[in-house]
């Protein structure tokens, strides 16, 4: 048996966007209601993570320091697009399913317990063992608002932001380069694994 060393660059945003559509998939072809909210939230949850970790990854290239900046999400995602000549992002609809999309995976992730109030519309003619059996089928709002629907409209989502920045940013250090001619970012963290060599 041989033993080698091998380098690599993990790509976080990569292994995370093929957990969340596989589960997308598998969803898809999934036929009971239990086990298709299964899929659909922990596909939610990835891609979220999918989103957060193509971001750095394209901070890392963008902004010196990327890693030691301490800035609320928010503000840093504002640097970051204003580095890939996208200033007004946050004000777009994808930017706003992302959020959305970090919203929910925080919640399952940071929960916290909470009262909640719910309106249930209970059909006519049930017993109270049936009205009960409804009552106790509320979900949390993480569950109630994750679905394969939004799952797959996430993802679409990563694939625009991604393909978003690819097309308006540059590599750094282009400034003297005439804007036309400058390398494009072709980074594709979410279908590119990253570099293995020995």
């Amino acid at each position: 048996m041989v033993t080698v060393s091998v380098k690599t660059e993990s790509r976080p945003a990569f292994d995370n966007f093929r957990i969340a559509t596989n589960c997308l998939e598998l969803a898809g072809r999934s036929s009971e209601d239990w086990e298709v909210e299964h899929h659909s939230i922990t596909g939610i949850t990835f891609i979220a993570f999918s989103i957060e970790a193509m971001l750095n990854h394209y901070g890392r290239i963008l902004i010196e320091n990327w890693g030691e900046i301490k800035k609320c999400r928010k503000q840093l995602h504002r640097l970051l697009f204003k580095a890939a000549n996208l200033p007004s992002y946050l004000g777009t609809k994808e930017y706003q399913l992302a959020k959305k999309c970090f919203y929910l995976r925080d919640l399952l992730a940071h929960g916290k317990t909470k009262h909640e109030t719910v309106n249930l519309t209970l059909p006519d003619g049930l017993d109270d063992r049936a009205k009960l059996a409804h009552v106790l089928n509320v979900r949390t709002e993480a569950f109630r608002c994750g679905n394969y629907k939004l799952l797959k409209m996430f993802i679409e989502t990563a694939r625009k932001i991604e393909k978003d920045i690819e097309e308006h940013g540059y590599y750094p250090n282009q400034d003297h380069i005439e804007e036309g001619l400058r390398e494009k970012l072709q980074e594709a963290p979410l279908n590119v694994s990253g570099v293995r060599y020995l």
